[in-house]
């Protein structure tokens, strides 16, 4: 599902005088920057991402997009990749995301389950009926992510909203219909799921 797109096509609406650029992916975290991608820089709880953009455009990021609320180094970028400020970009992460990943969560029935506990045991268990019942399922969560019986390991329970957004999109790409989703009250408070289109919500506290 993930696809080069135009930089106008995905902030369209968003801010004015965007470069004509094509990008390959997004990336939050500069150390998971690839060649050819957009790197994603907006003000963290300790750090404001910009203070990595040299070591994204040494991954070969194509671009930085920020919030505007960092100054962008005095000295510039070395190989001068563009930078663009995009106004509230930090509560736009989600939708951001969907936007690359052509909004994958509205092409999947997607549960959510959220609670203080039994949140792994309780999304897992929804995914195994699915699978019984309708083949291919899938899962994000603290045990992995994407088809049951083959899941990628999880970094966390619920992942930051642009990496979701392409999890979800994986699922797509094998094939899976349903997924279970993970989804943690710090999430929640984040926004991280702010974009992705729930069929279902599951409230646990075993």
């Amino acid at each position: 599902m993930a696809c080069p797109m135009s930089l106008r096509t995905l902030l369209e609406g968003w801010c004015e005088e965007v470069p004509e650029l094509v990008i390959s992916g997004l990336a939050l975290d500069s150390r998971r920057v690839g060649r050819g991608e957009a790197f994603v820089a907006v003000a963290g709880a300790r750090t404001h991402g910009m203070a990595f953009a040299r070591q994204a455009e040494a991954r070969g990021a194509a671009i930085v997009i920020h919030d505007g609320l960092a100054a962008v180094p005095a000295a510039g970028l070395p190989s001068g990749i563009p930078t663009i400020a995009v106004p509230g970009l930090g509560g736009r992460l989600s939708s951001l995301g969907a936007r690359f990943y052509h909004n994958p969560s509205e092409q999947l029935i997607v549960a959510g389950v959220t609670g203080t506990n039994g949140k792994t045991s309780t999304a897992h268990y929804i995914a195994q009926a699915w699978q019984r019942n309708d083949g291919d399922a899938g899962l994000i969560g603290t045990v992995g992510y994407g088809r049951l019986g083959a899941l990628n390991t999880a970094n966390m329970t619920t992942p930051d909203p642009i990496t979701l957004q392409g999890m979800l999109a994986g699922c797509i790409d094998q094939g899976v219909e349903k997924v279970a989703m993970e989804v943690s009250s710090h999430a929640l408070d984040q926004g991280r799921c702010d974009d992705v289109a729930f069929d279902a919500a599951v409230f646990t506290n075993l």
